[in-house]
């Protein structure tokens, strides 16, 4: 997926909330990263400018 929907609904905020909760719980993630700022700061080569 290249872009974003042109209309964005309930559902999808519920989706991006448990998929949040479920990495934050996973403890396969142990990769340090504690926030989006932290993400971008590891990861610039993966942030669209």
């Amino acid at each position: 997926m290249n872009e974003l929907p042109k209309e964005l609904d309930a559902t999808d905020a519920i989706a991006v909330a448990v998929c949040h909760y479920l990495q934050m719980k996973n403890p396969a993630t142990k990769s340090g990263i504690k926030s989006w700022g932290d993400f971008v700061k590891k990861n610039p080569d993966k942030v669209k400018k």
